[in-house]
C-alpha cells in the first residue's frame, strides 16, 4: 500500500470537473482511459467506486497498461479487459484519539468481464481527508471526529468514512414489565413501564383493545422477568397506522411506546400466545418502519432487535402478512432492552461483581493460567450494570502479586476494576500427588421404596491429596464406583428386591473408600378412604387408596405415602344392591337414584376392600363457614381442602391466602383474604347442579369474579366492607370446577351455602 502525497490527489480534485467531459466523450472509443461509474457507497463502504468530485484521467498504472497481463488482452481494442471499478471491504472504521491510522482492509479490482482480483498493497493508494469534499488532507487522526478516506488505483477510486472517538461503553437499560397491577384482569389505561435518563417505555390500552398483566418468571439474555403483558391481538389493522395526536397521545390500544434520547439498539422480548408467527412492527410514524416475523413458539421468549435514531417509536403486532407467513393474534410482552454507547470517561462505578461460572477454576501444576470466560460487571452512575472488557480489569493474587500455578492448593484471586474489587477461587492440583482420603460432601438420594433402582445423581465427594489439596468431585461412573452393602454382604445386584431397613453405600475413588447410609421402605398397608354417605341423585363417587410405607421401625414415613385417586387407570369402583355383593348396579347414577342403602367394593392392583355400606340420603343443602373451621388468624393456606361436601368441595387455590380476623369487618369473624396474584382464589368443585351462595366481605370497595375451569367469566360485581355482616353472592352452577377471586385484591371469603338445584 502506498501513501500518496497531498498534491497528487489534490491535483486530481482540481482537474476533476474539466476531466469529466473528456472521460464522457472517450467512454466508448477504446482508449486506455474510461470514466469510473459513480456508485452510492454501501453501508460498509465496500461498494463505492468514485468520490466526489470525479477525477480526470491520469496516465495508466501497471494494472491498466496495454502490456499483456493475465487479466488483459495484448491488443488495445474496445474488447480489452479493463478495470471498471474498485471496491474495499473489511477496513477498520473506528479509532481511538491519538492512534495511528491502519487500513486493515482488502481492495478488489472489478474488471469489465465481470472478474475480480484482489489488489496487492503496492497497487493502491490510501489518502485521508478532514472534509467530505476531499480538499484538505489530514496529517493524522489524533483528534476525535469523522474523516474521509479515498482508496485509489489509477483513476479508479473508492471512499468510506472513519470515526475517531474515545473509548465507548455500551449501556443497557432493561425496561421490564414489573409491579403492574392488577394481574389477570383487563387494563384499559396507559401502563407505565420505565422512565429513566430520558428513555421512556409505556403501553397503551383502551376499552376495545384491552391488555392483561400476568405474574410470570422467566430469564432471557441474562435479564430476569417477573411479569408479562398479554396483548390480546393485533393493534393496527391492515393499511392503517398508529394514531398519534399532536400532544403525543396514542389512541391505538396494545401499542408499546418507546422514547429514546439517543441512537440505540432496541431489543424487544416477547412470544406469541399460540404456535403461530406474529408480525412485529416498529415505526416512528414518519421515516422509519420495519416489520419482522416472530418465532412460532409460545413457550420460549424471543428477542427482536432494531437499530434506531433518537426519537419516539411504536411497537405492535400487525395484521396477517402472507409474505412473512404471520397471523394476527395475541402475544406476550416481557420488556425491552435499550442499549446505547456513552464515552467510557463519563462513567463512574460504585461496585463490581465477578461471575466465575464459565471460567476455568481447576488447573494442574504449571498449567497456563487463563481468565477466559470470566465476566466482570460494574455498577455505573446511571444505575445499570456494565460488562467490563478485559482491558478494564486485572486479576491478581489477593496481595496484588501475579497469579501462578507453580504451587498446588486453593488460591483466592482478586479482580480489580474501576477502583473496586471482588474475588473468586481457583484450585491448582498436582497430577502426580496421591489421594489420601475421600469423604461424602453431598449425598445422593437416601430413601427408596422397594422396587426402585439406585440413583447417585447429585452425589459429591471431597478428596484430599498428599499435598493437602482438597477437591470436590461430582459423581462420574468412570471415576467413582459403588456397591450396596447389607452388613458385610454385597447386595448391589439385588437392590430392587431389598426389604425394609438401612443399607450402606460404599464409594471408591482412586483406591480410597467412604460410605453413606440409605433407607429402604416397603409397603406397610394400603387403605381405601371414602365417605359412607352419598346425596341422592349423585352421578359419580370419589374415593382414594392411601399406600403407606415403613422401614421396619416406628419412624414416620408418611410424607412418602402414595395417594391413588379413583380416577386412576386400573382403579375399580363397583356398586351392588345386596350385602353379599352379588347383584351389580351398572352405574353410579343408578346406584344413587333413590334414598336407601347400596354396597360398594373398591380395588386397585393387589389391593381390594370388603363390602362397604353406603347410605344414600336426600341432602337438599349443605354449608361451610370459615368462622367454624378452626383456622388460625395470620396463617397462610395454600392448596388446602377446606370442606368436602356432597354437592361441593371447597379448596384454597395454588396461591398463598391468609386467614384473618379483622374486628372492623363483620365483627372480627374469621375469613380468608384473597389478595391480587396468580392462584390466590377459592376453588369450588361442584359435583352436581346446585345453587351456590358465596358469603364474602371486603377491605374496602372491591370487585369479585367467578370463573369456570377455562377462565370464562360467569359473574362479577362490587363488594364493600361491612362491619356487622357479610354479602351473599348467588349463582347456579352445573357440575364442574369454578374459581372465586378478586379483581385487584381486598376480597374476603367467609363461606358457602349450597342447595341442590331443581
Amino acid at each position: 500500500m502506498r501513501r500518496n502525497k497531498l498534491k497528487v490527489l489534490s491535483s486530481l480534485a482540481i482537474l476533476g470537473i474539466a476531466g469529466l467531459g473528456l472521460a464522457a466523450c472517450n467512454n466508448n472509443t477504446g482508449s486506455g482511459t474510461t470514466q469510473s461509474p459513480t456508485t452510492t457507497p454501501t453501508e460498509n463502504g465496500g461498494g463505492a467506486t468514485t468520490p466526489t468530485p470525479t477525477p480526470t484521467p491520469v496516465p495508466t498504472t501497471p494494472s491498466q497498461s496495454t502490456t499483456p497481463t493475465p487479466n488483459q488482452s495484448s491488443t488495445n481494442t474496445p474488447e480489452q479487459n479493463k478495470i471498471e471499478s474498485i471496491s474495499v471491504s473489511g477496513q477498520t472504521k473506528e479509532f481511538l484519539p491519538g492512534s495511528e491510522f491502519v487500513f486493515g482492509g482488502t481492495v478488489t479490482k472489478n474488471y469489465s468481464d465481470g472478474s475480480q482480483v484482489v489488489a496487492t498493497e503496492e497497487e493502491y493508494i490510501v489518502t485521508i481527508y478532514t472534509d467530505n469534499s476531499y480538499e484538505t488532507e489530514a496529517e493524522n487522526i489524533k483528534t476525535a471526529g469523522t474523516y474521509y478516506v479515498v482508496v485509489s488505483i489509477g483513476d479508479k477510486l473508492a471512499t468510506y468514512e472513519i470515526v475517531v472517538r474515545e473509548k465507548q461503553q455500551t449501556i443497557h437499560e432493561n425496561a421490564v414489565v414489573k409491579g403492574v397491577t392488577p394481574t389477570k384482569t383487563d387494563i384499559s389505561t396507559k401502563v407505565d413501564i420505565y422512565n429513566q435518563h430520558g428513555n421512556e417505555v409505556y403501553v397503551t390500552a383502551n376499552s376495545s383493545k384491552k391488555i392483561q398483566s400476568e405474574d410470570k418468571t422467566a430469564t432471557c439474555d441474562g435479564i430476569e422477568f417477573s411479569q408479562r403483558l398479554k396483548m390480546q391481538g393485533s393493534a393496527v389493522a391492515a393499511g392503517e397506522s398508529v394514531n398519534v395526536s399532536a400532544d403525543g397521545t396514542v389512541s391505538n390500544g396494545r401499542v408499546i411506546v418507546v422514547k429514546v434520547a439517543q441512537a440505540s439498539k432496541l431489543t424487544f422480548y416477547g412470544m406469541p400466545s399460540s404456535e403461530q408467527k406474529r408480525s412485529f412492527i416498529l415505526t416512528n410514524n414518519a421515516d422509519y418502519s420495519r416489520e419482522v416475523a416472530s418465532a412460532a413458539d409460545k413457550t420460549n421468549i424471543g428477542s427482536y432487535e432494531f437499530d434506531v435514531a433518537a426519537g419516539t417509536y411504536y411497537f405492535y403486532v400487525g395484521a396477517t402478512n402472507a409474505t412473512l407467513g404471520t397471523t394476527a393474534g395475541g402475544w406476550y410482552f416481557y420488556g425491552v432492552d435499550i442499549a446505547y454507547d456513552v464515552p467510557a470517561s463519563s462513567l463512574t462505578y460504585s461496585e463490581i461483581k465477578v461471575d466465575a461460572s464459565n471460567v476455568r477454576t481447576d488447573f494442574n501444576l504449571n498449567d497456563t493460567f487463563s481468565t477466559d470466560g470470566l465476566v466482570v460487571k460494574g455498577k455505573n452512575n446511571l444505575g445499570t450494570w456494565d460488562i467490563l472488557s478485559k482491558e478494564d480489569y486485572k486479576v491478581t493474587n489477593t496481595d496484588d502479586t501475579e497469579v501462578s500455578t507453580a504451587t498446588p492448593g486453593k488460591k483466592t484471586l482478586k479482580v480489580t476494576a474501576k477502583g473496586h474489587s471482588d474475588t473468586y477461587d481457583i484450585q491448582v492440583i498436582n497430577p502426580n500427588a496421591t489421594i489420601e482420603n475421600i469423604v461424602v460432601k453431598e449425598e445422593a438420594k437416601g430413601v427408596y421404596k422397594q422396587g426402585e433402582v439406585i440413583s447417585l445423581s447429585g452425589l459429591v465427594i471431597t478428596s484430599t491429596d498428599s499435598d493437602s489439596v482438597t477437591q470436590d468431585i461430582a459423581y462420574d461412573a468412570e471415576k467413582i464406583t459403588y456397591k450396596v452393602l447389607d452388613g458385610e454382604a454385597d447386595v448391589t445386584s439385588q437392590f430392587t428386591t431389598l426389604t425394609k431397613g438401612t443399607y450402606t453405600v460404599e464409594l471408591t475413588y482412586a483406591s480410597k473408600t467412604t460410605t453413606y447410609n440409605i433407607t429402604m421402605l416397603e409397603v406397610k398397608e394400603g387403605k381405601f378412604e371414602y365417605k359412607n354417605e352419598v346425596a341422592v341423585g349423585s352421578d359419580s363417587y370419589a374415593s382414594s387408596l392411601i399406600v403407606s410405607y415403613t422401614d421396619g421401625t416406628d419412624a414416620d414415613w408418611s410424607k412418602y405415602n402414595d395417594t391413588i385417586l379413583s380416577t386412576a387407570e386400573g382403579y375399580s369402583t363397583k356398586f351392588y344392591s345386596d350385602a353379599d355383593c352379588t347383584t351389580l348396579i351398572d352405574t353410579a347414577t343408578n346406584a344413587f337414584a333413590s334414598v336407601g342403602t347400596v354396597y360398594m367394593k373398591l380395588s386397585y392392583q393387589d389391593y381390594s376392600s370388603n363390602a362397604i355400606t353406603l347410605t344414600v340420603k336426600n341432602f337438599n343443602s349443605e354449608s361451610y363457614y370459615v368462622k367454624d373451621a378452626n383456622l388460625t388468624s395470620g396463617t397462610d393456606y395454600k392448596k388446602q381442602t377446606l370442606f368436602e361436601g356432597n354437592f361441593v368441595d371447597v379448596k384454597v387455590g395454588t396461591g398463598t391466602c391468609k386467614a384473618d380476623s379483622n374486628t372492623a369487618i363483620n365483627q372480627g369473624e374469621m375469613q380468608i383474604k384473597l389478595d391480587a396474584g396468580d392462584g390466590k382464589e377459592i376453588i369450588f368443585v361442584v359435583k352436581q347442579k346446585i345453587t351456590l351462595k358465596i358469603i364474602a366481605n371486603a377491605s374496602g370497595n372491591k370487585k369479585y369474579i367467578i370463573k369456570d375451569a377455562v377462565g370464562t367469566e360467569l359473574k362479577a360485581g362490587d363488594l364493600s366492607k361491612t362491619a356487622d355482616g357479610d354479602t351473599t353472592i348467588e349463582i347456579t352452577l352445573e357440575a364442574g370446577t369454578y374459581s372465586f377471586t378478586s379483581n385487584g385484591g381486598g376480597v374476603r371469603f367467609a363461606g358457602i351455602e349450597a342447595t341442590k338445584a331443581e
